[in-house]
């Protein structure tokens, strides 16, 4: 009988992390990381994006 109920408590535990999980992940720190690391990406870009626009107005 302990071993039925902990398996009925197994799944419905394991399925509560992965909501916690995945509520943790959308949530919050998972977008500001995101939203940093694109706001990083972006500006390098940019700045490659100007470097080789001035390379090319330095050749004309």
């Amino acid at each position: 009988m302990p071993t039925a109920m902990n398996a009925k408590k197994l799944p419905g535990l394991r399925r509560q992390s992965w909501v916690d999980f995945f509520e943790s992940l959308f949530a919050g720190r998972f977008v500001e990381l995101l939203l940093f690391h694109l706001q990083g990406f972006l500006c390098v870009l940019w700045s490659w994006l100007v470097q080789f626009y001035l390379k090319f107005i330095n050749k004309e």
